[in-house]
């Protein structure tokens, strides 16, 4: 009775078995029928040994084995071959890490418009891998990377943004940390009159407070904004904002410079909204698929405000583009 289970158990078993080996083996006679056609110089068969030798897969697993047959390839012209160099050159995989041979196959792979390769760029840009830390170029190619269809690109353009928002921020603040000690430097070996002048219209401006409609400015000096003075001009930016747009809410920053400053009282500033990003709100837009109404980013239209200061010092009044009238209070 012991003997007949016995029997029955192996022949349950032995279809299982016989599967896995065929799976195994499969893989061992489509490598052993395409190597020595890779071997011969052709280089799709090249990466696709390369990509064996990667995964393990109907041979043992070997990452500098891949790098060679990879770098056959790609000396080829083969252009998914030459981003698998450049990544293995970028991360020190089966060759050692080499930055500026990881840009040159990066760049030979994302001239022919591999999409990988324009998300390999934004991310070497981004953390400094092999190049000097660019933010501009690194939105650049996640920007591109996104538009070939790069899910991941999104999250990491929204993070070089915040990124690059905190850098300037704290560029500013050594600025202002800096001028603050050349003005003590000066207050010390200038003496002191007993008669106190009047404001100049570039300190009544950096006074802050400035306000529209009772919210704080965002192109103005603010509770919302930092202003530091830039030689002849004042240069504002503000805390992150939000506002809605209809079918979305958006947020952003806004980045203004106030100059021809006048002690007459007159004034320009130019401003830039920076959008930081979109959260569609309206589910119909959403389903319809149409692109969001605002990209993300720096936006191409610049607005211009020529002002008037008035009221002893507590009323602005400015013309934005030469049509609309706004008014600002302290």
């Amino acid at each position: 009775m012991i003997r007949k289970l016995i029997v029955l158990f192996l022949c349950v078993l032995a279809p299982i078995s016989s599967f896995a080996y065929d799976g195994d083996y499969v893989w061992e006679e489509k490598f052993n029928r395409l190597l020595p056609r890779a071997e011969k110089g052709d280089p799709e068969i090249q990466y696709d040994i390369g990509e064996m030798y990667e995964r393990g897969k109907g041979t043992a697993k070997d990452t500098q084995k891949a790098f060679t047959w990879y770098s056959r390839a790609a000396s080829q012209g083969n252009t998914k071959a030459a981003y698998k160099v450049g990544f293995a050159y970028l991360k020190g995989i089966g060759v050692a890490e080499n930055g500026n041979k990881a840009l040159k196959w990066m760049s030979i792979a994302s001239d022919k418009g591999y999409v990988r390769a324009h998300y390999g760029l934004g991310e070497m840009y981004e953390k400094g891998l092999g190049v000097t830390k660019d933010f501009d170029q690194a939105l650049k190619w996640y920007k591109k990377a996104m538009q070939g269809g790069n899910t991941q690109a999104k999250q990491r353009i929204e993070r070089v943004i915040a990124s690059a928002a905190k850098l300037d921020k704290n560029k500013r603040r050594l600025e202002t940390a800096a001028a603050r000690k050349q003005l003590n430097r000066k207050a010390k070996t200038t003496p002191v009159s007993m008669k106190s002048s009047p404001l100049t219209l570039r300190q009544v401006l950096l006074k802050g407070g400035w306000k529209k409609k009772n919210k704080p400015a965002e192109n103005l000096p603010s509770k919302i904004s930092e202003c530091t003075e830039t030689g002849t001009s004042i240069e504002c930016i503000s805390k992150a904002l939000k506002r809605n747009i209809g079918v979305a809410d958006i947020k952003y920053q806004t980045k203004a410079v106030l100059f021809s400053i006048k002690d007459t009282g007159e004034f320009k500033i130019k401003y830039r909204n920076n959008v930081l990003a979109v959260d569609i709100t309206d589910q119909d837009f959403l389903e319809s698929g149409a692109k969001a109404p605002v990209s993300l980013g720096w936006q191409d239209s610049e607005h211009s405000l020529k002002c008037k200061m008035s009221n002893n010092n507590k009323d602005i009044t400015c013309k934005k583009d030469k049509i609309r009238t706004i008014k600002y209070h302290r």
